[in-house]
């Protein structure tokens, strides 16, 4: 079960419950509570088939994903489908133009994967917690999973 997040005046974010300033807190010399964080928007393109706008959309959340690091920050959120957010008419419409049941036989799937995987290592390279959104295949007969929240742990020290 998570715990809220409050916000004290002058000291950063704390978790709920978390003794205040000048209780009995022990912390390890060094080790600070606060947590700088960034929020990014990438392009996301609505074609799961499309290698190429899903390559350029990995290559630009890795970009972020630098940017984020140099300002400082320990985790970045990225948007549901941060990857590629299918158009339901993409997957989902007949020659005819009428809605079918959506086909996903022309996803790039080694390519998410591929780019996920990039995400990862330049997470753990950086130390950056990256959290962001991605297609991921069920096994059939169930359908795609859209919008899973995938978060990467940096590397250990």
């Amino acid at each position: 079960m998570g715990r809220a997040v409050t916000r004290h005046q002058g000291d950063g974010a704390r978790l709920a419950g978390e003794p205040q300033p000048g209780g009995d807190a022990q912390f390890a010399p060094g080790v600070s509570r606060a947590l700088r964080l960034a929020v990014a928007q990438s392009t996301v393109p609505e074609d799961p088939g499309d290698r190429t706008a899903i390559r350029a959309a990995g290559a630009e959340v890795r970009a972020l994903m630098r940017e984020a690091a140099e300002a400082g920050a320990r985790l970045v959120q990225f948007p549901e489908g941060a990857l590629v957010y299918p158009h339901k008419r993409v997957v989902a419409t007949g020659p005819d133009g009428t809605g079918v049941p959506a086909d996903w036989t022309g996803a790039a799937w080694d390519v998410l994967r591929e780019e996920a995987q990039r995400i990862a290592a330049l997470a753990g390279e950086l130390e950056l917690w990256t959290v962001f959104g991605s297609l991921h295949p069920l096994t059939p007969p169930r359908r795609i999973l859209t919008g899973r929240a995938v978060t990467t742990r940096p590397a250990p020290a």
